[in-house]
């Protein structure tokens, strides 16, 4: 399951803990890509230059995820304080 293919399920998934799960595996695949840039500078295929730039790339993008996932957190949080009704309000 690639970085991208995991986005757009969490994206397009209706209930909250199922688009958390899908951004939270996101995270984890662009750490995984990190790991393998890495491992290409290790192994000379790519430059340190090169790889700090493509690594950097990915910080930006978990940090994106990272802020979809606390506003949608945000609004659940809100959609749950508007719609909450105590037994004791309903008659």
């Amino acid at each position: 399951m690639g970085l991208n293919y995991t986005g757009r399920e969490g994206h397009t998934s209706y209930y909250y803990q199922d688009k958390i799960k899908a951004f939270n595996v996101a995270i984890k695949e662009a750490g995984k890509s990190q790991n393998h840039i890495r491992t290409l500078q290790a192994k000379q295929y790519i430059t340190k230059d090169k790889a700090d730039d493509i690594i950097m790339r990915y910080e930006e993008v978990i940090r994106g995820i990272n802020g979809y996932i606390n506003w949608v957190r945000e609004k659940n949080a809100r959609y749950k304080e508007i719609n909450f009704f105590p037994d004791t309000l309903i008659s």
